[in-house]
């Protein structure tokens, strides 16, 4: 880690373009130039709470083209542009309203996360990762999100609001509020009350299109019975239930039909009859009105089998990896994750039905390296060895 302090009341970076090589903190008071383009990759910048404006912007800006973050202390109703971008200048502005002060750490990337079919929607091609260090609380934060006209895709933002990713892509609790400018556009979102992961922006006419919310499969007596959920629907025309014997050749099985457009949780179940007695595989297609569709899945039924077994893909990973539970009791899963030191980083509780179970982990915030992942799950303890890349 480096430290760079100065004695005067403003500081500069000069150099057009450089790769951190170190976590570094500018402990500087007064204001901030940038002369350059920091290039962040997998290190992280924190700017001292003494600093009081920063300039240099859009030329210059630190570049988060990796999971390196800028973070800053912000006490309560203080604001701070956030100069970030990577390919392009995407600032984004946060106002601390939860009553107390707070870490935020921020990186914004050039695409939309944890989305296969974005066809129908229209949005902004920029995610921003946002955290904050303790709970949301008081009247919340205040966000203004930056972006130029060439980043927006499938037509025009008439009317834009904010997204937020937990398990899926949702709409951002409070009210987004847009202005119009050139270049650069801009949204503002007060009264977040949410938790902190991804965010983008979408037209509310063609809000993004989610990952399945959850998707699960039981042994029930002689049939195996499969349930999902989606958390919301866009176009979607109907789910395809396949089933193969070796995971490799596949064949439809049932055909339901699918809501169309929701903005619920839905539920939807198939039951595949006398079936429990072998070993198969299953996956869903969810099919769209023009065609698109994307599968999840497969899920392995081996209903004989009484043992528990957990597995993690893709392993290595880079954000998000699916976390994949077999067991024959329902019950209650504990995980932990934690670095190579032995420090815990994240602790949760999961449900678990019988059979197979799928969740998605979100380790976007954590540096690229290898991490111990502990589960605790009918009285046995499992580990696994994680690699973020």
């Amino acid at each position: 880690n480096i430290q760079i302090g100065r004695n005067e009341h403003t500081a500069a970076i000069s150099s057009n373009a450089f790769t951190l090589r170190d976590n570094m903190t500018f402990l500087t008071s007064g204001s901030l130039t940038l002369g350059g383009l920091p290039i962040m990759g997998s290190n992280n910048v924190t700017l001292g709470s003494a600093i009081s404006s920063i300039s240099g912007m859009p030329t210059y800006y630190f570049q988060t083209n990796g999971t390196g973050k800028v973070i800053r202390s912000l006490s309560n109703t203080s604001t701070l542009q956030f100069p970030i971008g990577n390919s392009s200048y995407n600032p984004v502005s946060i106002t601390n309203n939860s009553g107390s002060v707070d870490n935020f750490s921020v990186r914004v990337l050039d695409a939309i996360e944890n989305n296969s079919n974005l066809s129908a929607a229209t949005y902004v091609n920029r995610t921003w990762d946002i955290g904050k260090t303790t709970s949301n609380t008081g009247a919340g934060i205040a966000f203004t999100f930056n972006w130029n006209a060439g980043e927006i895709v499938n037509g025009t933002l008439v009317n834009p609001i904010l997204n937020h990713y937990g398990t899926y892509w949702e709409t951002a609790t409070g009210t987004s509020t847009a202005a119009a400018g050139s270049p650069i556009l801009s949204l503002t979102h007060t009264g977040y009350m949410g938790t902190f992961s991804p965010f983008a922006i979408s037209d509310a006419s063609t809000p993004l299109p989610v990952s399945m919310a959850s998707f699960n499969l039981n042994c029930s007596q002689e049939d195996v019975e499969l349930k999902w959920q989606t958390a919301s629907e866009h176009n979607s025309d109907y789910f395809q239930v396949e089933t193969s014997l070796d995971g490799v050749n596949w064949e439809m099985i049932q055909k339901i039909a699918a809501a169309g457009f929701s903005q619920e949780l839905l539920n939807y179940s198939a039951v595949d009859q006398d079936a429990a007695r072998n070993q198969k595989y299953y996956r869903l297609k969810q099919v769209d009105f023009n065609g698109e569709f994307a599968l999840y899945g497969p899920l392995k039924a081996d209903c004989g089998a009484a043992s528990t077994n957990i597995g993690l893909h893709p392993n290595p990973c880079e954000s998000h990896l699916t976390l994949s539970i077999d067991t024959q009791i329902p019950t209650e899963l504990i995980y932990t994750i934690a670095n190579p030191e032995g420090i815990v980083l994240e602790t949760k509780k999961l449900a678990v039905q019988s059979g197979i179970t799928l969740y998605t982990l979100d380790v976007s915030n954590y540096p690229g390296g290898m991490y111990i992942l502990q589960f605790d799950l009918n009285e046995k303890r499992y580990i696994k060895k994680l690699t973020v890349q």
